[in-house]
């Protein structure tokens, strides 16, 4: 009695024994024959039977075929590789990420927090096979100031990064005067820089721009609005008057959100109202006052 197989490269452990192991064997289907033999020789019988090795790998993500992958944001793509036999999803409920379709081997992964390990597993007979792929959402968190004020048309910008990421202030109009200046020690994409020029009694939206080195087209920005209270105060020419009383005074008309105010070295003038852009004075002294 002997079995023996059609491929050279499978192991019968005992060929002699009815009962024995086999090795060897990779995906794909084998021929085995036992043969029973009288023990004169002259007669034997052969039995055949075809064993199938249902051995297969998947993969979990075909964009990389890596164990990791990072993205940028709470969701993405994902694609495991389809095979024969019967797959699924298997998402850890404490991780929050939700998929669209735990059967399907392409979904649409959301939720995503932070980061997150999902399995793919898949059964073709009596065989089951995983593999696995951790996400990793990159997307940066901008720690900005947003509003930003100025009397000279001069402020400096104090944004914060640490590693790895990085970050880049840009003008979201380029038809102003107004320009960044780095500070002596500190470069130009780092977030402590001047920003000059700006015209009087003005307002700027800047971008506060932060990308992740690890996933360089990942960005995340802040608006900031830069606003320059320079104004500048005029007084129209008055005439010379005659007597202790000036019938009006008058100032140049000054932006919205701005208030004027009057006054006089000497207590005695009175002004008919001080907070006026027009306004009588009283109690002038003889000469210039």
């Amino acid at each position: 009695m002997k079995t023996t197989a059609e491929e050279t490269t499978v192991d019968i452990a005992s060929s002699d024994n009815y009962k024995t192991a086999i090795s060897g064997m990779t995906s794909g289907s084998y021929k085995f024959s036992w043969t029973v033999t009288s023990q004169d020789g002259r007669c034997e019988d052969v039995a055949y039977v075809t064993i199938t090795d249902n051995t297969f790998s998947v993969d979990a993500d075909l964009s990389t075929n890596e164990a990791y992958r990072y993205v940028c944001g709470t969701e993405t793509d994902l694609e495991a590789q389809a095979s024969t036999g019967t797959g699924k999803w298997i998402v850890p409920a404490e991780s929050g990420v939700e998929v669209s379709d735990i059967n399907s081997n392409k979904v649409v992964v959301t939720k995503l927090a932070s980061s997150a390990t999902l399995v793919w597993e898949e059964t073709r007979g009596q065989c089951t096979v995983q593999d696995q792929i951790t996400l990793t959402n990159r997307l940066p968190i901008v720690n900005a100031k947003t509003d930003y004020y100025t009397c000279d048309g001069t402020i400096t910008l104090n944004a914060t990064v640490e590693a790895p990421l990085t970050g880049r202030w840009e003008k979201i109009s380029t038809s102003t005067p107004s320009v960044f200046e780095k500070n002596e020690g500190t470069a130009i994409n780092e977030g402590i820089v001047k920003f000059v020029k700006m015209v009087d009694n003005s307002t700027e939206q800047l971008k506060w721009i932060v990308t992740d080195d690890l996933l360089k087209s990942c960005e995340n920005t802040a608006i900031a609005s830069v606003t320059n209270l320079k104004t500048t105060a005029e007084i129209f020419d008055v005439d010379d008057v005659c007597g202790s009383h000036v019938p009006m005074i008058m100032a140049q008309a000054i932006p919205e959100g701005f208030t004027g105010t009057w006054s006089s070295a000497e207590p005695k003038i009175k002004f008919g109202d001080e907070h006026a852009i027009s306004t009588t004075i009283d109690g002038l002294l003889e000469g210039q006052n």
